[in-house]
This record gives structure tokens, C-alpha cells and sequence, in this order.
């Protein structure tokens, strides 16, 4: 019997240490491997020197955890064993975590397309998810039973109308949503619902979508130079684009957007109380200037602070010590502006 357990605690060790001179050399063979592609193009100084000290740490510590193997004691064996597994303990437990979050965002991935993410009831959901596809017919049917929180909002105080909307930009086939649109706002459905914290659907699409649904909102009888939570017109949102900026302010323009209507006091990328014309010329967006001036822009407009049109310009025409070497499209706004005050003086 004690021959017996001798041998059974010598297999045990045996498989140990076996494991561990198994670890070990992976380990090795991944530090060898580190040591040799440091140098590899693309690695800066500084991706070179943290990469050679971290596989310098570990060549010291593989030496103490060879060290501890070469011990003839169970426990150097077996706190060497638990320290090589801890790094795959760890990667297989990051592994697992990183399966079930791509599992969570695909599931939340399909919530967001059909709805469902954002409304708790099945009512809604069953209006989203017909939306989602526009089934014409199938939201009609839906419709017809006069759904009570139709203006309610849901989570991240998204209403069924918004959900419409924003599906309208990503859709493959527009049209049928605008229809879905369409059948909302005929049974109830408007733009700002009863929720003070909910941004007006229009607000919403103004940057994301294309001008011709921004002219859709306009047409359906939005107020372009709306401020909600006492912010700044839509104006300011669609000039702070880098793609369809001008399209987006010609249709504003077009539906009675107010090119003097400032900006509001309470914005964080935008001085308060600045003029349109002031905001598009900081942006360096002559074009825009010139529009604007073209649709009935003040250029003497002065905010509280003193800062007018001729401030921004003068700041950048600074670095430019020639005025010949002015950008094209600068020039041309500025001639335009100086014929138009000449025109009014």
C-alpha cells in the first residue's frame, strides 16, 4: 500500500513537471519569437523598447520558474505550475467574456434594426419591427387598433416616429419607410413628443441623413429655426458637416430658415449668441458665406462680446502675408462682401 501511494505521488509529480517544462517552452518559443520581430518595419522607438523590456521580464521570470521546477520539492513544482497557468487561466477566461459580449452586441445589433432595443412593449415592438422592413400593409394593420403610447418615448427617448427616421437614413429602400412615415404621422405620430428630454425627430436626422429627408421634415411643416432646450437652429447643426453641408443649408434656406437667427448660450463647440455668417466663416466655408450673404445675412451682425464678421476674417488673413496667396474661393466671398457693403453704404 505505501509502494502504491509512492508511486501514485511520482506519477503526480511526474505529470507536474512535465506540464511545466510544456509551458515553459511555449513561453520560451513566444519570448525567442518577440526578441527576434522587434526590430520589424513599423515598430517605433518606443513600440521597440517597451516590447524588448516586457520580453526581458519574462526571460527572468521563466529562469525562476525553471529554477523552481528543477527543485525536487512538490511545492516549488506546483506554485511553479499555477504561476505558468495563470496567463492561460486568463486568456481563456478573456476568450469566453469576448465570446458572449460579440454575442451581446449582435443580439443588441438586431434589437437596434427591428426596434425592439429601444421599446419594452409589444405593441410598439410590433409597429418598429414592421417599420424596420417597410410592411406597408402590415403597419396599417397594426395602426388600426390606435396604439395608445404612439408619442411615448422609449429608451434613450427614442419615439416610434424617430426610430422611423433613422431607419429611413440606413434603409436599403426609403421610400417604403417615408410611407411608414407617412401612415404614422396620420395616426398620431408628431415630431416632439411629451417627453422633455426628447429631441425633435428633425433635430435628429438633420446631420445623418440626406437633404432630401431633411427637405421631407421641412415639407411636412417643421420649424427651421427651432431651438430646442434653448439650443441653436438647425441651422448650425448641418454647417458643422464635412459632407452635404451646402446642400443641407440650401434647403434650409429654401423652407425659411433665418440666416441672422444666432446661436444658442448654452452650446460647447459653438460661441453663444454668434451669427450663422460668423459660424460658417470660422469654418472657413466660403461658399456657405457667400449663400448666406446672397439669402439677406447682416455682415455688421455684433455679438455681447463685441465680435463681429470682420473680427473673424481679420484673424484669418493673419498668417497670410500676401494677400494674392488667399485661398480662391476666400477671395471670391470677400469680393462679394465688400460689393455688397459698397452696394448698401
Amino acid at each position: 500500500m505505501v509502494f502504491a501511494g509512492c508511486s501514485s505521488h511520482l506519477r503526480g509529480m511526474k505529470i507536474i513537471t512535465t506540464t511545466n517544462w510544456i509551458f515553459i517552452g511555449i513561453y520560451g518559443a513566444l519570448v525567442i519569437f518577440t526578441l527576434m520581430t522587434v526590430n520589424r518595419s513599423g515598430n517605433d522607438a518606443a513600440g521597440r523598447g517597451m516590447e524588448s523590456g516586457l520580453a526581458i521580464f519574462a526571460t527572468l521570470v521563466l529562469a525562476g520558474l525553471i529554477v523552481l521546477n528543477l527543485l525536487p520539492y512538490r511545492f516549488a513544482k506546483i506554485t511553479a505550475l499555477i504561476v505558468l497557468a495563470l496567463p492561460a487561466v486568463f486568456g481563456l477566461y478573456n476568450g469566453i467574456s469576448n465570446y458572449f459580449e460579440l454575442q451581446k452586441q449582435r443580439r443588441d445589433a438586431v434589437a437596434v434594426e427591428n426596434g425592439s432595443f429601444y421599446f419594452p412593449d409589444v405593441e410598439r415592438q410590433q409597429i418598429a419591427a414592421a417599420v424596420a422592413v417597410g410592411d406597408v400593409e402590415q403597419l396599417k394593420t397594426l395602426l388600426q387598433k390606435n396604439p395608445r403610447q404612439l408619442n411615448q418615448s422609449g429608451y434613450q427617448s427614442t419615439t416610434l416616429l424617430d426610430f422611423a427616421a433613422m431607419t429611413a437614413v440606413r434603409s436599403q429602400n426609403p421610400p417604403r419607410v417615408l410611407q411608414c412615415m407617412e401612415l404614422l404621422m396620420e395616426h398620431g405620430a408628431t415630431f416632439q413628443g411629451p417627453d422633455s428630454l426628447h429631441t425633435p425627430t428633425h433635430f435628429q436626422i438633420c446631420e445623418i441623413g440626406s437633404p432630401a429627408l431633411l427637405e421631407w421634415f421641412l415639407a411636412k411643416g417643421v420649424d427651421p429655426n427651432e431651438r430646442p432646450h434653448a439650443g441653436s437652429p438647425m441651422l448650425f447643426k448641418v454647417m458643422g458637416l464635412d459632407v452635404e453641408q451646402l446642400e443641407k443649408v440650401k434647403v434650409l434656406l429654401d423652407h425659411g430658415a433665418d440666416p441672422n437667427a444666432p446661436a444658442g448660450s448654452n452650446e460647447y463647440t459653438i460661441k453663444p449668441f454668434t451669427s450663422p455668417l460668423m459660424y460658417a466663416a470660422q469654418r472657413q466655408s466660403w461658399v456657405i458665406c457667400q449663400l448666406l450673404l446672397e439669402r439677406g445675412a447682416d455682415p455688421t451682425y455684433r455679438t455681447p462680446e463685441g465680435e463681429d464678421l470682420k473680427t473673424v476674417l481679420t484673424s484669418y488673413e493673419e498668417p497670410y502675408t500676401d494677400r494674392k496667396t488667399l485661398p480662391a474661393d476666400y477671395q471670391a466671398f470677400k469680393t462679394f462682401l465688400n460689393a455688397k457693403s459698397t452696394k448698401k453704404s
